[in-house]
């Protein structure tokens, strides 16, 4: 059985006064993990979804806005008895310049 079910969209309208834009949402479900071994812990389900948006200024210019963990959900990477939680919700401005 997997461990995860993940789906990727990304979207990039064809439309003149849209084209500069493109769209991307990842959806990632992971299943609950009840067996562990030594120096583990169980893991419950999670569902994460990630989301941004670009914006193509120039051709030599990006702007993206992100939101990671737009659920807003607790939950740890891996199920080692010291994995850290991830990061709650967070937007994220990245502005990028081709040379």
């Amino acid at each position: 059985m997997p461990t995860a079910l993940k789906w990727s969209l990304n979207y990039q309208p064809n439309s003149a006064m849209l084209s500069q834009f493109s769209f991307n949402n990842q959806l990632n479900y992971r299943f609950e993990k009840p067996a562990f071994g030594p120096g583990e812990q169980a893991l419950g389900n999670a569902l994460i979804w990630h989301s941004s948006i670009k914006y193509a200024a120039s051709n030599s210019m990006d702007v993206t806005l992100s939101v990671i963990n737009l659920t807003n959900g607790n939950y740890r990477a891996s199920a080692d008895e010291d994995a850290a939680w991830q990061p709650e919700r967070s937007v994220s401005l990245k502005w990028q310049w081709f040379y």
